[in-house]
């Protein structure tokens, strides 16, 4: 749960999601986290949704992000 968190939040610090944006990416985290491809997508699906301009320097954003933490999510 707090792996799940801290990227939720670290993403939201960087992209300005509001605080019940965070609580639902949080959500996505723990629904998708079992498959490392499928978590980025839906963070970067979720991100899309949410208003976030998008740009490949997201989708690498929230790759090496999500990369970073997948050890230790599952």
């Amino acid at each position: 749960m707090r792996k799940e968190r801290n990227i939720a939040y670290i993403l939201g610090l960087k992209y300005g999601l509001k605080d019940d944006q965070v609580r639902e990416l949080v959500k996505v985290i723990k629904e998708n986290k079992f498959e490392r491809v499928r978590l980025i997508n839906s963070v970067i699906e979720f991100l899309r949704k949410s208003g976030v301009k998008m740009s490949e320097d997201v989708g690498n954003y929230v790759e090496d992000l999500v990369s970073r933490y997948y050890s230790k999510l599952t």
